[in-house]
């Protein structure tokens, strides 16, 4: 089966996905599917995919995996209060962010530090903060 398509985000217009596990249910059939180009995930309906013009099927994602460099959480894996945490920090705003390392040759995954420079002042540095607040042990490069 073919695993790349076209679906609609919120913003009504077409993007490239795609699907992780297509889920059987008769008519109402879903589909697992990650947007490549903005790194967001959902469940659609198979009949909000259409098929992906063969010209976009071989163009690089433009999503990246990350996660944060210098990091490991402090009880063994990130909760959900710290997703929420870390949520309520990032969401809606403009980060600025460093990528410090790309643990494979695959380029597929990378480790950044993230920035809120929005305050006229000082920077707040993401990771800095997640430690300080005892969410995060800082490790070793």
């Amino acid at each position: 089966k073919e695993k790349y398509f076209a679906a609609q985000l919120s913003d009504r217009a077409w993007h490239r996905v795609e699907v992780s596990n297509f889920i059987p249910c008769g008519a109402s059939s879903q589909a697992i599917v990650r947007y490549v180009d903005q790194g967001s995930s959902a469940m659609l309906s198979c009949t909000d995919l259409r098929p992906l013009n063969a010209q976009f099927r071989n163009l690089p994602c433009q999503a990246m995996a990350a996660g944060l460099a210098g990091l490991v959480p402090a009880r063994g894996e990130w909760t959900p209060e710290d997703n929420y945490w870390f949520n309520n920090r990032v969401s809606g705003k403009q980060l600025v962010g460093r990528m410090v390392d790309v643990p494979d040759s695959s380029l597929t995954h990378m480790m950044v530090e993230l920035v809120d420079t929005s305050h006229p002042t000082e920077d707040h540095y993401i990771h800095k903060q997640l430690v300080m607040d005892g969410r995060a042990v800082a490790v070793t490069r």
